[in-house]
């Protein structure tokens, strides 16, 4: 059976300049690619992280890196999933942002619904709202799904988000939608412009990304 590791030690969670606790944001898929740039950067603009991957090895130098909590968890098994959404819930501790960057394409649909749902509990606690981004794979094409062609395809991964976001609106989750082209912007570019559109948490510090789609964004 698939069970989560732990793979840092974890971080406080330091007041703001408002005197608020500083956001806790969950990153899957944080070991590589943009969820690493994501990571790095929220991290430096004082997030309170808490990072999840397959690749326990690399998960583990990030986690240690950042001086945060890493925790191993497939998107793609559901069993794993469960254990992680029970291990987090034990911490009693709320989510503010959770960011769905895990696995290549309809994996990465799979495991955006999965890890939502099963993270509703801890998304809900939020006391200034929770925000999802869910950050569409830079191999996100139906030309890679093999026999889930339309599930791998963005088109797919953009319906899915958008009825997430209508199913959340009620309980005052915001749903939004990135799309990713490494020809055009770096890792580091999409990292910003997703932190950028995190509303009520982090000051924008960079302008939208023209070469990027921007986030649909689905208000409560």
């Amino acid at each position: 059976m698939l069970a989560d590791r732990f793979a840092g030690a974890a971080q406080g969670r330091v007041p703001d300049g408002a005197g608020r606790p500083a956001p806790r944001v969950l990153i899957s898929g944080a070991a590589h690619g943009v969820g690493a740039a994501c990571a790095r950067l929220l991290a430096q603009r004082g997030a309170d992280l808490v990072l999840s991957d397959i690749d326990g090895a690399a998960l583990s130098r990030l986690a240690s890196e950042l001086g945060c909590s890493g925790w191993f968890c497939d998107v793609a098994s559901e069993s794993s999933v469960e254990i992680f959404a029970r291990r987090l819930a034990r911490e009693g501790h709320p989510l503010d942002v959770l960011v769905n960057a895990a696995g290549p394409a309809y994996v990465r649909s799979l495991g955006m619904l999965r890890l939502s749902a099963a993270l509703l509990p801890c998304l809900s606690r939020g006391e200034r709202g929770s925000q999802i981004v869910n950050v569409a794979s830079a191999t996100q094409s139906s030309a890679q799904g093999g026999g889930f062609r339309y599930a791998s395809s963005r088109e797919a991964f953009a319906r899915l988000s958008l009825a997430l976001g209508d199913q959340l609106r009620s309980r005052g989750i915001m749903v939004q939608t990135v799309f990713t082209d490494p020809r055009r912007a770096s890792e580091e570019r999409v990292a910003a412009e997703i932190a950028d559109g995190i509303d009520g948490f982090f000051p924008p510090i960079t302008d939208a990304i023209g070469n990027c789609p921007p986030p649909s964004r689905r208000s409560a």
